[in-house]
């Protein structure tokens, strides 16, 4: 696929794949499909990057040898690992002309080793790193051939191409699913926060059935909200005593409240109940406190 009407046409597949909602794995194959049916020779492959940073995993390849695909299932992210591992390593375009001779697949464990690669009928690796915009690998493209070769400029080109849409389906894939998580959390919060409306809503209506009056506290000694009784007779909010309160005046008596402390601020109902304009000509905090 080395004229640019069919990359075209591959990235225009991809764009109506994407906006169909198609998986990732399938828009990828179909990107591998695509450059492998200009050239017989070509074996194009897709490998996405694990989330932990360290291993490749075969995502595309509908030409790729089935037991190679096996093999390097995953596939470690080293120096010398192959073309992909190397690749992504580097972050770096890597062209091993010559599987059976190139130091950088010296490093591969038995089951990938060179030899294997060969068993199944694998003698050249270009491997690029598809990178992010932040400069994070997200996985690698590669093209196999059959015999010993080196790329000429159209093969860097489709390289560079293919590479610049399969790295375009990625990002848009997971910006897709960062906004479902995103919408996911907001559900669930608000969520929470609507059930821990309905528990203060209840505590409040358990609090007005107490026939007393009551005030809650905050940690600080502040009054954070008051019974229906309170309300009713009007009767000046006046705080138990807080040990970061200090009281001038032992002699001034408290007022009948009965205080709870509470851990954590009520809101809504008790904000409403703390508001001056419920208690009309409101009398002046005790002076025996500051």
């Amino acid at each position: 696929m080395r004229e640019p009407e069919c990359l075209l046409r591959t990235a225009m597949q991809t764009l109506e794949m994407i906006a169909r909602g198609a998986s990732l794995p399938d828009i990828l194959t179909n990107v591998c499909t695509a450059i492998d049916a200009e050239d017989p020779e070509i074996i194009s492959t897709i490998l996405l990057m694990d989330p932990d940073g360290t291993r490749l995993w075969p995502t595309a390849g509908p030409r790729v040898p089935a037991g190679w695909t096996q093999a390097i299932s995953p596939l470690k992210v080293a120096p010398d690992m192959g073309s992909c591992g190397t690749a992504a390593f580097r972050k770096e375009l890597v062209i091993i002309s010559d599987i059976a001779t190139d130091p950088r697949w010296s490093a591969a464990p038995p089951e990938q080793s060179r030899e294997v690669a060969i068993s199944y009928g694998l003698r050249a690796a270009w491997s690029t790193p598809l990178l992010s915009r932040g400069d994070q690998v997200l996985g690698t493209f590669a093209i196999y051939y059959g015999e010993p070769r080196t790329p000429d400029i159209g093969d860097l080109r489709l390289i560079e191409d293919a590479s610049c849409i399969a790295l375009t389906a990625i990002e848009v894939d997971q910006s897709r699913k960062a906004l479902e998580r995103a919408v996911v959390d907001l559900t669930e919060r608000r969520r929470v926060e609507q059930a821990l409306r309905e528990r203060e809503r209840e505590s409040l209506m358990i609090l007005d059935t107490i026939p007393a009056l009551v005030a809650i506290l905050k940690p600080n000694g502040e009054v954070d909200a008051v019974n229906h009784e309170l309300v009713e007779r009007k009767v000046p909010v006046m705080p138990k005593p807080h040990a970061s309160c200090k009281r001038t005046d032992a002699t001034l008596p408290l007022s009948p409240i009965t205080a709870i402390s509470c851990r954590q601020p009520m809101r809504s109902h008790s904000a409403i109940r703390r508001s001056s304009s419920m208690r009309p000509n409101p009398r002046p905090a005790h002076p025996g406190f500051t």
